[in-house]
C-alpha cells in the first residue's frame, strides 16, 4: 500500500472532484435507467486516475531506493578504504613494534655480556699482573739472566696477548678500556703496516692481493682498532677459504654523493673505505642477518668464538662509520667499511707497528728507597707487587683489605711513603680508604690499582683526594716504579 505526503494527497483530492464533477454533470442529464450505464464509464476514470498515482509513487519510490543504495555502495567503499587503511597501520606498527623488541632483546643481551665482560676482564687482569711481575722477577732474581729472558718474553708475550683478549670482550659490549683521543690515521698505511702479517695469517694457500689508492685523506680512530678490524676480517676470510683463494684488499675514497647513506660527521669530505673481499665458500642467505651478532658464529665448535665480527662492527661504528656485508654471484663474501673523511690539510699521525718496537729492558735498581704499603683483596697481586718491589730494594708491608691496612697504619710501626691499593675490594674501596690515609698519614702519597679496566673515574674526585695515579692492571714493574717515583 502507497503512503503518501500530505502534499501528493491535495493532488489527488482535486483530480476526484475534477472528475466527480464532470460524472454529476452528466448523469444529470442522463436517464435515470441510462445511470448505471454511466456510472461504468466513471468508475474506469477513477480507477486509472488512482493507478496513475500509484505508478507515480511507485517510481518515485523506485529513484529513491536507488539514491539509498548509491549512497550505501559509496560509504561501504569508504568504510573499506578506512579499514584498509588502518590494517596498513596496524601491520606496519606490528612490525615497529617487533623490530623495537628485537633491538631491546639485543640491547638485554649485550648489557648481560657486558657485566660478564667486565667480570671477567677484572679476574684476568689481576692474574694477569702477577703474571707480568712474576715472568720480570724470573729475569732478575736468575743466576744467569740471559738463560731465561727467552723464557720470560715469551711469558710477557703470551700476557700481553691475554690483555688484548680482555680488552676484546670490553670493546665487544662497547666499553672501552682506557678512553682513546680521537686522532687522524692514515688507512692505507695501517694496511700497508699490517701486510706481512696478513700474508703469514693467509698461509700459502692463499693470495694476498692489496690495492691502495694514492693520496687518500685521513680518517679519525683508533689505530689499534683499525689493526683489530683489519686482522678480523682477514681471518674470517683465511677461515672461509679451507683449500686456499684470493683475498682482496682495497683503500679508496668514496665521495659522499656515491654514498648509499651519510655518514655521521661526514662534513662533505666523503669516505674513506675498507674492502675485503675472498673467494671462498660464503655467508648463507638466512644468516647474513645474524653474523654480526655477539657469539653467533658458522664454524665448527672449537674453531670460533662468535665475536670478531661483533667487535668489528662496534669498532666500526664506535668511529663513525658503517659496515657493509653483500654476497657477489660469482661466490665469496664481501665487507665494506666506511669511516667519514677528514678535510685534505688534516695531517695523520703515522703508527708503529708491534714488530718495530723494541723488547723492554731488563728491571734496573730503584734510584730510591721507599716504604710501600700494598693493598689488595687478589692474594696474587699482592704478593707478587710486593715481591717486585722488594727485589728493587723498597720496604714493603702487605694488607688484604681496609680493615687490616687501617690497623697496620694506626700501629704507627712503620711510616709509608706510598700507598698502593687497589680500588675494588670487599667492605671498603680504595676510595673510601683514602680520607684515612690523610688524616694518620698526611705525608703519604696515594696510588690507586683497578682491574675493572672500562669503569670510568671521577677525576674531580681524584684529584680532591690527592691521589697521584691511578694504575690499570696488568701493569709491569717499569710502569709501577714511574708511578711510585713520579
Amino acid at each position: 500500500m502507497a503512503v503518501y505526503q500530505k502534499s501528493e494527497w491535495a493532488v489527488v483530492a482535486s483530480c476526484v472532484a475534477a472528475v466527480d464533477l464532470a460524472a454529476l454533470v452528466q448523469m444529470t442529464v442522463v436517464h435515470t435507467v441510462d445511470r448505471l450505464t454511466a456510472m461504468m464509464f466513471v468508475i474506469p476514470s477513477l480507477v486509472g486516475l488512482f493507478a496513475g498515482m500509484g505508478i507515480i509513487r511507485l517510481s518515485r519510490s523506485t529513484r529513491h531506493e536507488k539514491d539509498l543504495r548509491g549512497q550505501l555502495e559509496q560509504r561501504t567503499a569508504e568504510v573499506q578504504q578506512l579499514n584498509d587503511s588502518l590494517q596498513e597501520r596496524v601491520e606496519r606498527r606490528t612490525l615497529e613494534l617487533r623490530a623495537r623488541e628485537a633491538e631491546l632483546v639485543q640491547s638485554q643481551k649485550m648489557e648481560a655480556l657486558a657485566r660478564l665482560a667486565g667480570g671477567i676482564a677484572h679476574d684476568f687482569n689481576n692474574l694477569l699482573t702477577a703474571i707480568l711481575q712474576g715472568a720480570e722477577l724470573i729475569t732478575e732474581l736468575a743466576e744467569e739472566p740471559e738463560s731465561v729472558r727467552e723464557i720470560s718474553d715469551d711469558v710477557r708475550g703470551a700476557a700481553e696477548r691475554a690483555t688484548e683478549l680482555t680488552s676484546k670482550l670490553l670493546t665487544l659490549s662497547r666499553r672501552k678500556r682506557i678512553p682513546e683521543p680521537p686522532r687522524p690515521v692514515d688507512l692505507a698505511q695501517t694496511v700497508r703496516d699490517l701486510s706481512r702479517l696478513i700474508d703469514r695469517l693467509m698461509g700459502d694457500r692463499s693470495a694476498v692481493s692489496i690495492e691502495l689508492a694514492p693520496e687518500l685523506p685521513s680518517i679519525v680512530a683508533d689505530p689499534a682498532h683499525l689493526e683489530q678490524v683489519l686482522v678480523n676480517l682477514c681471518m674470517n676470510a683465511r677461515d672461509a677459504m679451507p683449500e686456499g683463494g684470493l683475498l682482496s684488499i682495497q683503500v679508496m675514497h668514496v665521495p659522499s654523493a656515491d654514498l648509499a647513506s651519510p655518514l655521521r660527521g661526514d662534513d662533505g669530505h666523503g669516505a674513506v673505505s675498507l674492502r675485503i673481499q675472498d673467494t671462498g665458500v660464503g655467508i648463507p642467505d638466512h644468516l647474513i642477518d645474524r653474523v654480526f651478532e655477539p657469539l653467533f658464529t658458522t664454524k665448527e665448535p672449537g674453531a670460533g668464538t662468535g665475536l670478531g665480527l661483533s667487535i668489528v662492527r662496534n669498532l666500526v661504528e664506535g668511529a663513525g662509520g658503517v659496515v657493509e656485508l653483500s654476497r657477489p654471484e660469482a661466490g665469496g663474501t664481501v665487507f665494506d667499511l666506511f669511516w667519514p673523511a677528514q678535510a685534505p690539510d688534516v695531517e695523520a699521525i703515522a703508527i708503529v707497528s708491534p714488530e718495530q718496537t723494541d723488547p723492554p729492558d731488563a728491571p734496573s735498581a730503584s734510584p730510591e728507597i721507599l716504604s710501600v704499603l700494598v693493598i689488595d683483596d687478589d692474594r696474587s697481586v699482592r704478593q707478587m707487587v710486593s715481591r717486585a718491589l722488594r727485589a728493587r730494594g723498597h720496604e714493603v708491608e702487605m694488607a688484604n683489605g681496609g680493615d687490616e691496612a687501617e690497623r697496620i697504619v694506626r700501629t704507627g710501626s712503620m711510616h709509608f711513603d706510598v700507598v698502593l691499593s687497589d680500588i675494588h675490594m670487599p667492605k671498603r674501596t680504595g676510595i673510601e680508604l683514602v680520607p684515612i690515609w690523610a688524616e694518620v698519614i698526611p705525608t703519604s702519597r696515594v696510588v690507586l690499582m683497578t682491574g675493572f679496566t672500562d669503569h670510568p673515574l671521577d677525576e674531580d674526585r681524584l684529584r680532591e683526594l690527592q691521589v697521584v695515579a691511578v694504575l690499570r692492571k696488568p701493569f709491569d714493574v717499569a710502569q709501577l716504579e714511574a708511578v711510585l717515583h713520579a
